[in-house]
């Protein structure tokens, strides 16, 4: 874990077999970017998470740069034991603390988080979680939503929105898919290859979208898929506050939740989430 490059998880290892769930960029060292950084260019992997933006946009009054400000953060942390740290930080813009308790817990990593609004006015933003993980053709990503819909045409292999039954990683023929998946049932997305699962379990009631992301080769010749549970929907928060589609903190309020990362070896069911 990298607390000093916002608060990354850089790997994700089972201890009996060796094998990393994580993708990471072999061609992106693993340091902290200046904030305003571009994203894409210095995307490095692993799980990080994105607030209170994704594109650029000015929000609330407050110029937000690419991606948001928290993966260039660099979080005050505290060791508590062998298998737990405590971090905090403040978006320096948008003046959001955030505070987190991460500790292992048997095959998962248990995250707990708190934003606080530490400024004189009212924030709408959106939260993203945003878990690289490593793919083949034939592998299988789930989630418990109903829907579907493209997020971006130049993106997006599908087209429009309908009925979502998941997805199989195609043959690596430099395309990429990019969906918003909605109407979530409980608060799960994941990945498997039938031996093998990894998964980030989430309170749908504060995360209410499942983004995914995936190249199969088209963005930088990567092959990777991102899990990304999120608050909001579209990209866009402007256009999602309009919409009703996205969390907004008074001054001086917070909001805190828990999520997990799971990783399983062997056939095993997978997690329900939190419903």
């Amino acid at each position: 874990m990298a607390p000093e490059v916002g608060g990354r998880i850089v790997s994700f290892v089972d201890r009996e077999t060796g094998y990393d769930f994580l993708w990471r960029n072999a061609s992106v060292p693993l340091r902290r970017e200046k904030p305003g950084t571009e994203y894409d260019p210095n995307f490095f992997g692993g799980i990080d998470e994105l607030l209170p933006n994704d594109i650029p946009e000015t929000i609330a009054g407050v110029e937000c740069p690419d991606h948001g400000e928290l993966w260039t953060l660099e979080f005050e942390a505290s060791q508590r034991s062998d298998t737990a740290i405590t971090m905090r930080g403040t978006l320096p813009r948008f003046q959001i603390v955030i505070e987190k308790l991460v500790r292992l817990d048997e095959n998962a990593c248990v995250v707990q988080s708190k934003l606080i609004n530490r400024s004189r006015s009212a924030k709408p933003f959106l939260w993203k979680l945003h878990a690289a993980v490593r793919i083949a053709p034939g592998d299988s990503i789930y989630c418990a939503a109903e829907r579907f819909t493209a997020a971006d045409p130049d993106w997006s292999r599908r087209k429009g929105s309908g009925p979502w039954e998941g997805e199989t990683v195609p043959e690596f023929d430099g395309s990429t898919e990019f969906l918003y998946l909605h109407s979530l049932k409980n608060g799960l997305i994941g990945w498997t290859n039938g031996a093998k699962s990894f998964e980030v379990q989430f309170d749908p009631s504060v995360f209410r979208y499942a983004w995914y992301f995936a190249s199969y080769g088209g963005f930088d010749s990567h092959h990777v898929a991102i899990l990304e549970p999120c608050t909001t929907m579209p990209i866009s928060v402007n256009e999602a506050f309009g919409l009703g589609q996205c969390p907004v903190l008074e001054p001086g309020e917070s909001l805190e939740t828990t999520y997990r990362f799971v990783a399983r070896s062997g056939k095993g069911e997978r997690g329900r989430g939190k419903g």
